[in-house]
C-alpha cells in the first residue's frame, strides 16, 4: 500500500532514479550468506561482496575513512544511503584498499531514494550494467535476494526471470517482485523486516586502475 512515509523516502509512484553515489565493496562473501548459492547462481548483488571493508581494519587511515564516510552517511537523513558521494573521499578509500591489499569492486547506485543525491562522477567512468535489487538503505543488505532465498517456489515467477548476474533486468521485474511480496505479506508469511529499502540500479565502474 502506498503511504505518506512511500514519498517522504522514495519516489515509489514515478520510479524516478537518482544518482545516489557509490559503494566500495570487497569481492569476498560475507560470512552469513550461502558462498555455494552464490557461486551456483553466478548472483553479483550487494549481498555478494562485503560493503565498506575498511571498517574491519584498525590502522590509523582505516579508523579514519570509516569515520567519515559513516559519520557523512548518519548526518545526512535518517532516509539516506551507506554511500559515498565526494569523489575526492572516494578515490582516497580506494587507493587506501589497494594499499592494504584487498580485492575491491566499486558499484555506482541509482535508486528511488531522493534523500542521497550525487551531482558529480569520476568523468570518464564507464559503468557495466549489473541488474536491479531492492535494497536497505545500509547498502549491506539486498532485500529482494534475501527474501528469496530458500523460497524459490513462492517467488518462481520472478526468479525464472533474472538476468545471468541473478538480478532483476528491469524495473518491471522489481515491482512483480514486490506485488508478490505484498500478498504474501497480507497472508501473515513473516518477511524479515528491512530499514526503508528501495529499488536500485547496480553498475559496476572502474574508478582507479590498481597499480
Amino acid at each position: 500500500m502506498h503511504t505518506e512515509i512511500d514519498d517522504a523516502v522514495y519516489n515509489k509512484v514515478e520510479n524516478i532514479f537518482y544518482n545516489n553515489g557509490y559503494v566500495v565493496q570487497q569481492i569476498k562473501y560475507p560470512l552469513y550468506i550461502d558462498a555455494v548459492h552464490i557461486k551456483s547462481t553466478h548472483y553479483k548483488g550487494i549481498d555478494s561482496c562485503i560493503s565498506w571493508p575498511l571498517e574491519n581494519n584498525t590502522d590509523e587511515i582505516s579508523v579514519k575513512l570509516t569515520q567519515e564516510v559513516t559519520t557523512r552517511w548518519l548526518n545526512s537523513s535518517r532516509y539516506g544511503l551507506w554511500t559515498i558521494t565526494d569523489m575526492k573521499l572516494l578515490k582516497q578509500y580506494i587507493t587506501h584498499c589497494y594499499k592494504l591489499d584487498i580485492p575491491i569492486r566499486i558499484l555506482a547506485i541509482e535508486s528511488t531514494n531522493r534523500h542521497t543525491i550525487s551531482g558529480s562522477t569520476s568523468g570518464d567512468e564507464i559503468r557495466v550494467f549489473l541488474g536491479y535489487e531492492y535494497i536497505d538503505t545500509n547498502m549491506q543488505t539486498s532485500c529482494s535476494y534475501e527474501d528469496m532465498y530458500g523460497e524459490e517456489k513462492l517467488f518462481c515467477d520472478v526468479i525464472s526471470k533474472l538476468n545471468n548476474n541473478y538480478l532483476f533486468g528491469c524495473v518491471n521485474d522489481v515491482e512483480q517482485y514486490l506485488r508478490i511480496r505484498e500478498t504474501l505479506s497480507e497472508n501473515n508469511y513473516g518477511f524479515e523486516e528491512y530499514y526503508f529499502p528501495s529499488i536500485s540500479k547496480l553498475s559496476e565502474v572502474n574508478i582507479i586502475s590498481r597499480k
